[in-house]
């Protein structure tokens, strides 16, 4: 006779009394059988009692319950179904590190009984090897059943009665998931998800619980869903394909852990974790779940233009981004990705925060001017000045091309207006003459001072800036030296990495 289905599965076994109302397996009638009997009543009528009853002999050591296991596991079928040779067969892998852990288990319990009788002055005792080892059978048990036949344990249903919610007990089909799929993909697409939901329903159950749980309540589940899929909308169940195909290979039970994230849930939040599991193809699941929470379809949005921009950004600094900025930021942003190509996501987004349309007009200014500077140095030039330091800047610009960027900017911060009007004067008088040489002098010089050097010049026509100002220029205090302009914008550039 051939394997029989587990009670419960709507096969011909659950009607035949093995599992009782309350859903326990009964193991107390394998009890004074031989082995070859256990595993005869395994096959025609209680797989998972007879399975159940073999492992925890064969987790005691039983060599005759092993070879019945391992006899039993050659004979399972190629497709998973929850049947005694297929029970037997999930349990082969887990055997070697039973007997292992029981060797362990065993071994401590012995020494430890030896290290009682020996204080004692008592005999040694011998321990059984059943002390120490009942939570360890269960919890082996339950990670075979996990591990092998979660999401697996039940054929597929026919879809016609899931759809309409009357599936009978008894009715079933052994298509596999893959072919389950294919023959829902010629009614259409919003049938697809009707075999995901319904595996998702046994997902539901602890797998211990699932063999138990009676055929009856399981529909009602499956009917719940199901009512709850055809709800759904064309565009979402396209969506799950997608994520799908991209993401799971064909049969895999991630695929089903992902489904558990739909679980009372609204279409809204589905559709946002589908479409960000697409977009970020690296992140976890948990991660899209957390940021589906957080994002509307105008964030989501603008999270995909950022995506866009920015390939390489991270799913939580670019949903943060896209969460704060709005339509005037995004502008923006885009404008300094291409004027600034080198800089980062999180240099950008920082000065889009910190600088209104005003500054960041300068800063594109300042970039004209200055293709060379660096984008941290931009942005101190445009946080140290006002509109009209962009037109003094320019004017430096030509009449000094030889300096560079940062001394520039430097004597423009140090300097007041007087002072930048008389260094205007002297540079037509001495147009050879360096920016640092003009700069100090026009420092020290008062009003009137400029006068002075121009009668020099037509004196001595033939004389440089720096021997006329060494001896006809403004006195200087004793002890005090020719300085440079101070170095405040380099602090300031140093500085500006706390921000950016």
């Amino acid at each position: 006779m051939g394997d029989i289905k587990v009670p419960g599965s709507g096969s011909q076994a659950s009607q035949s009394g093995a599992v009782p109302p309350q859903g326990r397996v009964i193991t107390g009638h394998f009890n004074g059988k031989t082995v070859d009997q256990i595993v005869k009543i395994g096959k025609e009528s209680d797989p998972v009692g007879a399975f159940r009853y073999l492992l925890r002999l064969a987790q005691n050591k039983n060599s005759e319950a092993i070879e019945a296991l391992r006899g039993a596991a050659l004979t399972a079928p190629l497709k998973p179904q929850c049947t005694f040779s297929a029970l037997a067969k999930s349990a082969m892998p887990a055997i070697p590190a039973i007997l292992t852990k029981l060797d362990k288990s065993e071994k401590l319990a012995r020494n430890a009984a030896e290290q009682k009788e020996s204080d004692e002055g008592g005999s040694v005792r011998q321990v059984g090897p059943s002390l120490g080892t009942r939570l360890d059978r269960y919890n082996a048990l339950i990670k075979l059943l996990k591990s092998e036949y979660r999401c697996r344990t039940d054929p597929l249903r026919d879809d016609t009665n899931l759809l309409t919610g009357k599936a009978k007990v008894g009715e079933e089909t052994s298509l596999t998931f893959s072919q389950f799929h294919e023959k829902l993909e010629e009614k259409g697409v919003a049938k697809i998800a009707v075999a995901w939901f319904k595996v998702l329903a046994e997902c539901k159950l602890r797998p211990e619980e699932r063999i138990k749980q009676q055929t009856e309540e399981r529909i009602k589940i499956q009917t719940a869903l199901v009512k709850a899929l055809n709800k759904l909308r064309k565009p979402l169940i396209e969506k799950l394909e997608q994520v799908r195909k991209s993401r799971f290979s064909e049969n895999s039970t991630k695929f089903f852990d992902f489904l558990l994230y739909f679980r009372n849930t609204d279409e809204k939040l589905m559709l946002l974790m589908c479409e960000l599991l697409l977009l970020f193809p690296g992140a976890s699941m948990r991660r899209c779940y957390k940021l589906a929470h957080t994002l509307d379809a105008e964030s989501m949005r603008r999270l995909k233009e950022l995506k866009q921009l920015f390939e390489n950004g991270s799913p939580k600094s670019l949903s943060k981004a896209a969460c704060k900025l709005d339509g005037e930021g995004m502008g923006r942003l885009k404008e300094l990705k291409k004027l600034f190509p080198n800089a980062s996501f999180k240099e950008l987004v920082v000065v889009v925060e910190m600088f209104n349309d005003a500054a960041v007009g300068r800063l594109k200014e300042f970039k004209k001017l200055f293709p060379n500077a660096s984008f941290k140095e931009l942005v101190v030039v445009v946080e140290m000045f006002n509109d009209a330091a962009v037109g003094w800047l320019k004017e430096f610009k030509k009449l000094f091309p030889n300096a560079s960027f940062k001394e520039l900017v430097d004597v423009l911060n140090c300097l007041d207006y007087a002072t930048i009007g008389r260094l205007k004067e002297l540079k037509k008088l001495f147009p050879n003459a360096s920016l640092e040489e003009l700069s100090n002098e026009a420092r020290w010089l008062k009003a009137g001072g400029v006068r002075r050097f121009e009668k020099l010049r037509e004196l001595f026509p033939e004389a440089s800036f720096k021997d006329l100002s060494t001896w006809f220029g403004s006195p200087r205090k004793k002890g005090i030296r020719q300085t440079k302009p101070s170095n405040s914008f380099q602090i300031r550039a140093n500085g500006i990495d706390s921000n950016l």
